[in-house]
């Protein structure tokens, strides 16, 4: 079992693909994760982080982040940056919001956000600009809420999402991307 991993470890691994360190007692990913430019998926799933390394968004082949069973709170906004990303596994951590930029990832086809005590969404950090908070009433309802309430606000922003999967504290739902876009909550 690891619990601690050097902060350079990373530095030289520009060609690593896949990232397994799951199962596992980490605290904490070293910032030297950026320098994994190549990697395509990364599992950190069932560890004890409590936070992520803004770099994690310098990886920019990024198509899997697993990260359930942590005691993650927030996400960091830099995740946002991964435009290659297809599945965002986060369910059964302790976030508190749901983060803007995932409104902002059309790319996305499984998110899951299952089992945390989601109560509103998260703005982002008015410091760095990459993302704005536009919206309505209704895409700021928490994403926790409901399944309907949550895929009234996916729909909201990103019309167009394939998203294939969603799971929230209630639930989950799979469906062809026009379900999503024609989806009308009652």
């Amino acid at each position: 079992v690891v619990t601690e991993l050097p902060e350079d470890i990373f530095a030289k691994m520009s060609n690593l693909q896949t990232l397994a360190l799951n199962d596992n007692m980490l605290l904490r990913i070293p910032s030297s994760v950026g320098a994994l430019v190549s990697l395509n998926r990364m599992f950190l799933h069932e560890n004890l982080l409590a936070t992520l390394p803004p770099e994690i968004g310098k990886c920019i082949e990024l198509t899997q982040l697993r990260l359930e069973y942590n005691e993650l709170r927030t996400l960091p906004e830099d995740i946002g940056k991964l435009v290659f990303l297809l599945v965002l596994i986060a369910h059964n951590n302790k976030l508190t919001a749901t983060p803007e930029f995932l409104f902002h990832m059309p790319q996305l086809l499984r998110l899951s956000i299952a089992f945390n005590p989601i109560v509103t969404k998260q703005e982002p950090n008015s410091s760095s600009g990459n993302h704005s908070a536009t919206g309505t009433a209704k895409q700021h309802q928490r994403l926790g809420m409901s399944l309907e309430s949550a895929l009234e606000s996916i729909t909201a922003v990103t019309p167009s999402s394939p998203l294939l999967s969603l799971s929230t504290l209630r639930g989950s739902h799979s469906a062809s991307p026009q379900e999503f876009t024609d989806f009308k909550p009652s």
